[in-house]
């Protein structure tokens, strides 16, 4: 009792955050806490595709072209939809499909993943020093599992970007 924690809660549109002391723990009918109302909440609507800065080295192999063998590149943000990716290499043209390779770190766990998509859009910055090619890329049909990890990673990044806690 009157042991303080950090709340965060994710909604179909809002991700809310307080701190809290616990008041009472109950066991019946079922284990529940009785927490204190916080003085200050913070919440946050995500969008759909809710954006992270990231800047995590991964490799992008194109998909469409069988023969293509992975080129290291960086994702700059990260979303539960896509990513923008950046290569001072070409990666592939508009509508050709890519795999992401990377590593996520979530609940201080290492996923490696493959994240599917398509190549949606393309900039070669041509005054950046490398030049680099920067790629937005959508996800797509991707395995249950890499989804759930990829929902962890983006909602923990926000969740710590709204608190400020790690």
């Amino acid at each position: 009792m009157g042991q303080n924690m950090n709340v965060r809660l994710v909604g179909a549109k809002y991700l809310v955050g307080f701190r809290a002391s616990i008041l009472r723990t109950l066991f019946v009918p079922y284990p529940y806490l009785h927490v204190s109302y916080p003085q200050e909440i913070s919440s946050v609507e995500l969008r759909q595709t809710q954006r992270v800065t990231v800047r995590t080295v991964c490799a992008v192999k194109n998909e469409t072209l069988l023969s293509a063998e992975p080129i290291p590149a960086m994702i700059v943000d990260l979303s539960i939809g896509g990513a923008l990716v950046e290569s001072p290499e070409p990666l592939g043209l508009i509508g050709e499909t890519v795999a992401i390779v990377t590593r996520l770190l979530v609940a201080k766990m290492e996923w490696y993943v493959s994240l599917p998509g398509i190549i949606r859009s393309v900039q070669h910055l041509e005054k950046a020093s490398p030049p680099l090619y920067q790629y937005g890329v959508e996800f797509q049909a991707m395995k249950p599992d890499i989804s759930l990890i990829l929902h962890g990673f983006v909602h923990e990044r926000v969740a710590i970007s709204l608190t400020g806690m790690a």
